[in-house]
């Protein structure tokens, strides 16, 4: 699955990232995206610590195979086990979409390089996962 992470503009002149992947569901959801980009109205700068809290769960996944960790925003939230990620509505439980775990980790990490990188409206990145 190819995601594209850019730069858009807000009316307030300032500038946010944004996200978009090839595969949005049936409903037009872009699960992905959507986690990704939940700052919880905090602003994205404010989300490095939450994202480092997503990926440290992720590694405590792999040396305990048995575990299951919930990791949640203000909208949605992610069901993480050893071998997946399921993200899911916080507000409606039947929207949710499986991903495996490495694409879910993958995204994270370049999401969290991304944000901290100098905001440029000329600036994509595009990252292949899965």
């Amino acid at each position: 699955m190819r995601i594209v992470f850019y730069w858009e503009s807000e009316s307030r002149g300032y500038l946010n990232p944004s996200c978009r992947s090839e595969k949005a569901s049936e409903d037009g959801i872009d699960y992905m995206c959507s986690i990704l980009t939940d700052d919880g109205g905090l602003g994205y700068l404010n989300t490095i610590s939450w994202l480092d809290n997503g990926l440290r769960k992720i590694s405590l996944l792999s040396s305990d195979e048995n575990s299951k960790y919930d990791w949640c925003c203000e909208t949605w939230g992610a069901e993480l086990t050893s071998d997946k990620a399921k993200i899911y509505s916080l507000h409606d439980e039947e929207y949710f979409k499986i991903f495996k775990l490495k694409e879910f980790e993958d995204a994270l990490l370049a999401w969290k390089n991304f944000i901290q990188s100098e905001p440029n409206l000329g600036v994509k990145m595009i990252i292949e996962i899965g």
